[in-house]
C-alpha cells in the first residue's frame, strides 16, 4: 500500500475590508457640507458658501434633477410640476421649480 499524506488546508486571507471612515471629513474653507447616513449608505453634498442667486438657483435645479434621477431609480412615480401661474397645488403635489431663466 502506498503511504497518504496528510495536506494541511490552505488559508487565503481575505482581502482587507475597506472601512468607511467614523468622522466626517470638513470641507474645504469656503465651501459648506452636508451627509446624511441612509440604509444604503451615505449621501453627501458640497457645495460653495458663498452662492450668487444665479448660481443658486441653477444649484437648485441641479439638485432638483438629481432627486428626480433617484426617485426613478427608487420606484417611485414622478413628481407632480407645478408652474408658477398655478395656485396652490394639490394637497399630494411637490412642488417643483421651472429651469431658472
Amino acid at each position: 500500500m502506498s503511504e497518504v499524506a496528510i495536506a494541511e488546508p490552505t488559508t487565503k486571507k481575505a482581502p482587507p475590508i475597506a472601512l468607511a471612515a467614523t468622522k466626517s471629513e470638513l470641507p474645504k474653507d469656503g465651501f459648506a457640507k452636508e451627509r446624511k447616513q441612509l440604509d444604503e449608505g451615505a449621501a453627501e453634498i458640497i457645495w460653495p458658501d458663498n452662492l450668487s442667486k444665479d448660481s443658486f438657483h441653477e444649484f437648485e435645479y441641479w439638485l432638483l434633477g438629481c432627486l428626480r434621477r433617484a426617485r426613478r431609480k427608487a420606484g417611485l412615480p414622478p413628481a407632480q410640476v407645478q408652474h408658477e401661474d398655478q395656485s396652490e397645488p394639490s394637497q399630494d403635489a411637490e412642488r417643483i421649480p421651472q429651469k431658472p431663466r
